[in-house]
């Protein structure tokens, strides 16, 4: 009996593609399973899609499957970003029977001993040694939104999240969350003994001197981790612990990863306000994160987070900010920073600055250290002086003074900045800044106001221009009722977090062909937040 072709295989392949992409992730794995010829088709687009940036746990389930699509001949030349998240299975003791069950028949360890026992650590090393296109490596413990697949509000979560649960199961339980503080030198770490390589000189330096051509280049044949992006949104932060990493065996296999980033996102808790109320504690002889930065000296782009009203951001800003190569000592800043030379990044071109409070001056003196082309200000809260209430406006016309008129500033991004307002009470107040739309400040309809300042150099300004207009637009909103509460409007995204993710990893997916994935995958992505 004769064989008909189906009608959909007489389409051109990206005709395929782009019918697939209108399929949510159950209907696009059984589309894929049809036949040879659909799979074959779309695998490109598919392993685009789901391997470019995968999430993964420090559970054994979770790293097994970052460890064989690290060996698979196609998938791992995809991967260039693995998340790593701070998710952990709910206790395999607390009633969650099928969860236990499912870990003990596979052989599964629970979390703690994979990680004490340093099993977790090998895995990463063995993952890492076999991606041979990675390029980001990220830290955080939220999934993601941005699974349009499946939905405007779908998200993306970690792999291996609903291991040992049956499918359409109602109820399911909850991944908790642990501190990051540990994470970071365990990533760092697993990095370095994975032997990926980083590049030995800047960009810039590289292009601009001229080599013999007998002369070897330091960089054949090596690869570098370029992005380290640490984005938590819940309680716990990085402590000053998590960026000891420095001394002894540990220092010499990390300072070759940081010495190649070009992009870090940090969030950062000093844990100080745990620190006072036992007086006898005295801060570190040496700050902790600024010497983890002076390794650092090819970023060129920074962000840093920190916490609501934690004055040790106040004290690592007058010391980022500060000018020239010798210590400034204990008078100047903090007793952590009196012996830290001041910092020297001479490629940074992007710096995010997020929920700290910060003197107008020590703002302006920090922004024109740096020849920079994008500046982002999120939930900064601005001291003042109690004779002083117009601290922001002076702010903005101090750095239009100050900017030379050859910046390279091209962006400029301001969001809920608040400015402190001391009462006859000794009080200080957070009060909000707003920005007239319509340069109007006596115009507070709501139409007219906003939280944000946005500036791009093809708007017709310069920047100064621009500064000296955004300040002639701003207003202060009274908080008479509420103490300084910084960087707090019921959100806890940090700077630059709006959830702008690109698809990418799912759970399920078989691994061991090209493309045969069984159309069950749990996809979960966090991208890199605008």
């Amino acid at each position: 009996m004769a064989t008909t072709t189906p009608p959909i295989l007489e389409l051109p392949p990206e005709v395929v593609v782009h019918i697939s992409n209108f399929l949510n992730t159950k209907e696009l794995g059984d589309f894929r399973q049809s036949c040879k010829a659909i799979e074959t088709a779309t695998f490109k687009a598919f392993s685009k899609d789901f391997f470019s940036k995968r999430q993964f746990m420090l559970e054994q389930v979770s790293l097994q499957a970052l460890v064989d699509i690290s060996k698979h001949p196609v998938l791992s030349k995809q991967l260039s970003e693995v998340i790593i998240s701070t998710h952990k299975l709910p206790n395999q003791y607390s009633g969650f029977n099928r969860l236990s069950s499912a870990l003990i028949e596979s052989g599964y360890v629970d979390q703690d001993v994979l990680i004490t026992t340093g099993l977790a650590r090998d895995m990463l090393v063995q993952a890492f040694s076999n991606l041979t296109n990675l390029r980001t490596v990220g830290l955080r413990d939220f999934d993601g939104l941005g699974r349009y697949r499946d939905g405007i509000d779908a998200r993306w979560r970690t792999y291996g999240w609903s291991y040992g649960r049956v499918p359409h199961d109602v109820g399911p339980y909850q991944l908790e969350n642990r501190s990051p503080d540990s994470y970071l030198p365990l990533i760092l770490l697993a990095l370095g003994q994975a032997r990926v390589s980083v590049q030995a000189i800047p960009r810039a330096v590289q292009h601009s001197e001229s080599r013999s051509q007998n002369q070897a280049d330091p960089l054949q044949g090596t690869r570098s981790i370029v992005q380290l992006d640490i984005i938590l949104r819940r309680h716990h932060k990085l402590l000053p612990r998590s960026f000891d990493v420095l001394g002894g065996y540990m220092g010499t296999t990390v300072k070759p990863i940081l010495a190649g980033l070009k992009q870090l996102l940090l969030v950062v808790d000093s844990n100080e306000r745990y620190r006072l109320v036992d007086p006898t504690n005295d801060p570190p002889p040496r700050d902790a994160l600024a010497n983890f930065l002076h390794h650092c000296r090819q970023l060129e782009i920074l962000r840093l987070n920190f916490c609501p009203n934690d004055h040790y951001a106040e004290r690592f800003l007058q010391w980022f900010g500060a000018l020239g190569t010798t210590v400034l000592g204990a008078t100047a800043l903090g007793a952590e920073f009196a012996t830290v030379i001041p910092l020297s990044l001479p490629y940074l071109k992007t710096l995010d600055l997020g929920m700290l409070a910060a003197s107008p001056s020590a703002l302006v003196r920090t922004i024109c250290k740096f020849d920079l082309t994008s500046l982002n200000l999120w939930k900064i809260t601005i001291e003042c002086a109690p004779t002083d209430p117009a601290s922001f406006e002076e702010f903005l016309t101090n750095l239009a003074d100050v900017l030379p008129t050859s910046t390279a500033i091209r962006n400029i991004s301001f969001g809920f900045i608040h400015q402190l307002r001391h009462t006859p009470l000794h009080l200080s107040m957070a009060d909000s800044i707003r920005f007239a739309k319509d340069g109007d400040v006596k115009n507070r309809a709501g139409h007219n106001v906003e939280e944000r300042a946005v500036f791009q150099i093809d708007h017709g300004l310069s920047v100064a221009q621009w500064l000296r207009a955004t300040a002639d637009r701003v207003w202060l909103e009274n908080a008479e009722e509420n103490y300084i509460s910084m960087g707090d409007d019921g959100s806890d995204e940090e700077v630059g977090d709006s959830d702008l993710d690109e698809p990418e990893d799912e759970e399920g997916v078989a691994i061991d062909g090209a493309g045969g994935d069984n159309g069950n995958e749990d996809e979960d992505d966090g991208g890199h937040e605008a």
